[in-house]
């Protein structure tokens, strides 16, 4: 076979579009893989339904998407993932054709909303006399709202991310004697709880009877004011809105106040 025939064969498989049939193949491949990898990692946002959208470099090519509850849990979800394309002209040996995939997608454990004390919706420092929207006092000798003080220079300095709270706006040395139940509130989503862990640094005036995450005990007998005391939370998680209480005695009538700064994990 002379060179030229050769040349005119592989011309001729090019224009019927047997190359640009692999080719295009690749390119449906890697739009189905390339969205099912972005919806997995996007999964707590992905909404239940239909949704198509054109892709590029395969003719007459459409990726269309269907998201539904899998298992009958609105934590796991499925996603059905096809690319279809056409021939892209009377000239092309192959026709249309369509590549679909399957994968399941699941909300990770994660823990949000988790805020140190003395921290604003962004975590940076409020500044003193503000009010603390993330923590309250549910019980002890006065209830409802606790406040950024001045700093009083005999307890643990306020770091970077955290600051003293207290139920008295201006550290008067006057706080009424008595325990005092300090609550925030956080989120975990996931429907597995297990590998979830938050640690924990703080300090108090006068000390930290007991701590509980949703109702049960996770560290008792913790505290002083003058020092740092760390700990870990790894159980008693509840998928959706969690409490954490920290019971915070004050031996007489003196000030009194709590700082605490916490990383959740994942």
């Amino acid at each position: 076979m002379s060179i030229a025939m050769i040349v005119f064969i592989s011309a001729a498989l090019t224009a019927r579009g047997v190359i640009d049939k692999s080719n295009n193949l690749t390119v449906a491949t890697q739009s189905a893989s390339s969205q099912a990898a972005t919806d997995t990692a996007a999964a707590s946002s992905v909404a239940v339904g239909t949704s198509t959208s054109s892709v590029s470099g395969i003719p007459g090519g459409q990726l269309t998407q269907v998201i539904s509850t899998y298992g009958g849990s609105s934590m796991l979800k499925r996603a059905d993932i096809s690319v279809t394309w056409n021939a892209s002209s009377s000239k092309t040996s192959y026709s249309a054709g369509m590549l679909s995939l399957t994968t399941l997608m699941s909300y990770p454990n994660h823990i949000s909303n988790l805020f140190n004390t003395g921290v604003d919706g962004a975590g940076a420092l409020l500044t003193q006399g503000s009010t603390d929207s993330h923590w309250s006092i549910m019980s002890g000798p006065q209830t409802g709202a606790l406040y950024v003080p001045p700093p009083n220079p005999a307890w643990f300095a306020r770091t970077s991310n955290s600051q003293w709270i207290s139920p008295s706006v201006v550290q008067s040395g006057a706080v009424p004697a008595g325990t005092y139940q300090y609550r925030t509130t956080f989120t975990v989503t996931g429907p597995a709880l297990s590998g979830l862990s938050i640690a924990v640094g703080c300090a108090t005036d006068d000390a930290i009877s007991d701590v509980r995450l949703n109702g049960t005990s996770v560290a008792t007998n913790l505290g002083g004011s003058s020092f740092w005391t760390t700990f870990n939370i790894t159980s008693g998680f509840v998928t959706g809105s969690n409490t954490l209480d920290f019971y915070v005695s004050n031996v007489g009538s003196t000030s009194s106040g709590l700082q605490v700064q916490m990383t959740g994990s994942p």
